[in-house]
């Protein structure tokens, strides 16, 4: 391991009782400690080394809150600092779109939890043009995976699918300067009218 990550991931990682929210908390302010050190080094460090270690730290620190009180929110807080760094890093570090597009899918579709979301609009610097194309055909390819909606199911087992979809047209309409799609009772999608 790197000095950067000899600080920073031992405050992250935990095997403690993190059901007791004091435990919890205690656990999650030398989280933001962590991501501090992390934060104050970012000029210094190698940026492909300060990637590694925000990545491991991320893939750590979602573990640790699936399985933390974390209704103080010190912990989550954590998180979405990690996931601001993360995108960051990645155009810095020059990771390769296609690694990055695969990780990205799999965060929100297959992920520990279902917490957090990824901003794609913060990720395009690092997915760039060809990037971008691809994780918009993964996008149509989930799409066109799952059944249309119907409307009497109150127990939709694709709407965590159907959520991610929409979360990312929505913020990918943000990066075209266009109106998001919505989907629609009938499982089609149309354009939102102001």
């Amino acid at each position: 391991m790197t000095e950067l990550a000899d600080a920073v991931l031992p405050l992250i990682r935990t095997r403690g009782d993190l059901y007791r929210w004091s435990a919890s908390n205690a656990h999650g302010r030398e989280m933001h400690e962590a991501i501090d050190i992390l934060e104050s080094h970012l000029d210094a460090a190698d940026p492909a080394d300060a990637y590694a270690v925000t990545h491991k730290a991320l893939a750590s620190s979602l573990k640790v809150i699936a399985r933390a009180d974390d209704s103080s929110g010190i912990i989550g807080d954590a998180c979405r600092r990690l996931l601001n760094l993360h995108p960051r890093l990645a155009a810095a570090a020059s990771v390769p779109p296609s690694k990055l597009v695969k990780w990205m899918f799999a965060f929100q579709l297959d992920g520990d939890v279902d917490y957090f979301e990824l901003d794609p609009v913060a990720y395009a610097p690092a997915l760039g043009e060809q990037g971008l194309r691809t994780y918009r055909e993964r996008l149509e390819e989930v799409r066109t995976s799952i059944p249309a909606k119907n409307t009497d199911d109150w127990r939709d087992p694709h709407s965590h699918e159907r959520w991610v979809l929409e979360w990312n047209d929505r913020r990918l309409a943000v990066l075209d300067r266009s109106s998001p799609r919505k989907w629609c009772s009938s499982g089609s999608f149309g354009l939102l009218m102001d």
